[in-house]
């Protein structure tokens, strides 16, 4: 057991309410870089961020706003289609490796795959109950079984 007190872990919805102001503050601070589509981002950006806004940032908000950043699926397709990695200037810094392109087109094909499997069990579901719903609306059981009840004339 530990004697040194830890961080309380914030609730999700505090922590959506952190990475969005911290989005804000960003998008205020670096409009170039940050409003607008996005772009791929300038490798080790974090460290400039500190330089250019001492203080600004903690190093734990925007680790978070940087994992929700770059694993959005606009962020994940600029990076499979751009050659540039940008800074805070919005000005090119260094060229986006084939490797991180490739792995940023696997993990979109990825979601696709999931989302499509998810389509299709829904529709799979779909199906199901209204087979179901035709099978209740013709079977000639609930009225066979009224019948013997006396509930059905």
């Amino acid at each position: 057991m530990s004697s040194t007190p830890e961080a309380p872990t914030p609730a999700p919805d505090e922590a959506r309410a952190s990475t969005a102001v911290t989005a804000a503050r960003l998008a205020e601070l670096f409009p170039a870089l940050f409003k607008g589509a996005p772009k791929p981002l300038k490798l080790r950006i974090q460290v400039d961020i500190q330089e250019r806004a001492p203080g600004e940032f903690s190093k734990q908000a925007l680790s978070a706003f940087f994992r929700r950043y770059t694993g959005a699926t606009s962020y994940l397709i600029a990076v499979s289609k751009g050659q540039q990695r940008y800074d805070l200037d919005g000005q090119p810094a260094g060229e986006l490796s084939d490797e991180h392109r490739k792995l940023a087109a696997e993990e979109l094909a990825r979601r696709r795959a999931n989302a499509q499997a998810r389509r299709e069990q829904e529709e799979a579901g779909r199906r199901q109950r209204a087979s179901l719903l035709r099978d209740f609306e013709t079977t000639k059981l609930t009225k066979f079984y009224g019948k013997t009840r006396g509930i059905v004339d």
